[in-house]
């Protein structure tokens, strides 16, 4: 089980058929495994999301949804099996967060948002901490236009993160940063440039040279005049050999300072 979710936090191709792979023997072994039956249902849904058979995946719910990737025959019969999956995890594992969150997860590219909420807030009546499903909540936010309500449950799921962090860093460590750049950007997208900047310092503080967060502090500091510290930023993340588009503009439009 555990290495069923160290491949399936991974998000390629081949970790998520991993995935599925040892789910499905767990399940052979254990058939009353509700662990094990969410896990498999959430590589179900991810297969239909990432990895259609056409090779064009998406990387939202949001995204799967606009371009039809959930209404192929294909994807729907996915998609049935995922629920019925994730419903059977709720019978088996009803005190496990997990197990409402695949079901929510499953609804949400099925169509039914919903339904997808109130199963993720399910999870988190089990757990307030349950990162997992306090992100897709913000994902259902935002497809709803409520992007305030959106950086409210995204900032829980990275304090939640935060939180337990050293329980499970192969599965937290390539998400954090990332969300906390999400939120830096939605604040930025808002106007509120005060917000993103405390944002972007406070993932930089714990992953230097994420190169999101490190191209929009450039951007902030550069719009209120100081060029020489986002140039300094944009050459040192350049140095360790990540760049940022931001950090391109910049340092291809600026004179060369000492």
């Amino acid at each position: 089980m555990r290495r069923a979710d160290d491949f399936y936090m991974r998000f390629t191709q081949a970790d998520n058929a991993a995935a599925m792979d040892l789910y499905e023997r767990v399940i052979a072994e254990d058939p009353d495994n509700g662990l094990a039956h969410a896990g498999l249902a959430c590589s179900l849904v991810q297969r239909v999301i990432r990895y259609p058979e056409d090779g064009r995946g998406a990387d939202s719910v949001g995204q799967a949804l606009a371009s039809g990737l959930t209404q192929t025959p294909q994807a729907k019969d996915l998609l049935s099996r995922a629920i019925q999956l994730a419903e059977r995890s709720v019978r088996l594992a009803p005190t496990e967060p997990l197990s409402y969150k695949a079901l929510g997860l499953a609804l949400a590219v099925s169509g039914d948002l919903e339904g997808a909420r109130l199963q993720h807030e399910k999870a988190l009546e089990r757990d307030e901490f349950a990162w997992e499903p306090l992100i897709n909540l913000g994902e259902l936010a935002t497809l709803d236009g409520r992007k305030s309500d959106a950086i409210t449950l995204y900032s829980r799921a990275y304090n939640a993160m935060q939180l337990r962090y050293d329980e499970a860093p192969q599965r937290i460590g390539p998400w954090h940063a990332p969300l906390g750049a999400t939120i830096a950007r939605m604040h930025r997208e808002q106007g509120d440039f005060q917000a993103a900047e405390v944002w972007y310092r406070r993932i930089l503080r714990l992953s230097p040279y994420e190169p999101e967060a490190t191209g929009g502090l450039a951007q902030i500091l550069a719009r209120s005049g100081d060029l020489r510290a986002a140039l300094s930023l944009c050459r040192n993340l350049t140095a360790v050999g990540a760049g940022h588009v931001t950090c391109d503009e910049l340092l291809a439009n600026s004179v060369a300072t000492p």
